[in-house]
């Protein structure tokens, strides 16, 4: 990580970077310590995608400081964040990460993976979803909590603050194995996101399917709506 941070030093005029850690065991709080500290002073940086999936030793303390130096980037249209199975990770990240997102003034797309977090709950979704309708330029959202603890309470209160991101057109939503999310929650889904031009959203069983295709007008399903059920 080192060697890495001596080369972005170098490379202030970048514009854009993707990083993958994906699977690297030794990745822990103090690598992301040590990557923010190094990214924190690209000022040109638009575009920024870091994948940690399945770096098991990263804790919410490495994600707050990584979020706290991202922060500063705030030229930056575009940030895709993966902490899949990173098991570590609770609310609390939820919640430093969406104060820290507040201050990405310039941001139109954001996708943030949280798959296989069974630690992230409604009261992490609820504090997020708060802080991201602060976001007011954003157009895209791509947002994954597969097998997190998510029920009516929380999906319904971070529908709601997406719906007040005014300039919103597209969203992709995957609550895959989320048990406790209810067709009551998707006609809720339904009312409050009428507005976009794309919707993505992915949930599990046939039963569901077929509740979603009959919700929607034939016309907004084939033209604005793709649902995907696992």
């Amino acid at each position: 990580m080192n060697t890495l941070g001596l080369s972005l030093q170098k490379l202030n005029l970048l514009q854009s970077i993707e990083l993958n850690f994906a699977c690297c065991e030794n990745i822990t709080d103090k690598s992301l310590d040590t990557l923010g500290a190094d990214l924190r002073d690209l000022s040109s940086l638009r575009s920024l995608n870091l994948d940690f999936t399945m770096c098991r030793k990263i804790t919410d303390q490495g994600l707050d400081i990584l979020g706290g130096d991202l922060q500063m980037l705030t030229s930056l249209q575009s940030l895709s964040l993966n902490f899949s199975d990173c098991a570590e990770i609770t609310d609390k990240s939820l919640d430093t990460l969406g104060e820290d997102l507040r201050n990405l003034c310039c941001l139109k797309s954001l996708q943030i993976k949280f798959e296989r977090c069974p630690n992230i709950t409604d009261q992490g979704l609820r504090i997020f979803g708060r802080d991201l309708q602060k976001l007011s330029f954003l157009r895209l959202i791509d947002i994954n909590f597969t097998e997190c603890e998510i029920t009516d309470d929380g999906f319904m209160i971070f529908i709601s603050c997406l719906q007040r991101l005014s300039l919103l057109e597209s969203i992709t939503l995957d609550f895959s194995s989320c048990q406790d999310i209810s067709n009551e929650d998707l006609s809720y889904l339904r009312e409050k996101l009428h507005m976009l031009r794309f919707l993505r959203f992915i949930a599990l069983g046939s039963e569901r399917q077929t509740w979603f295709r009959h919700g929607f007008p034939k016309y907004s399903l084939e033209e604005r709506f793709k649902v995907y059920y696992k």
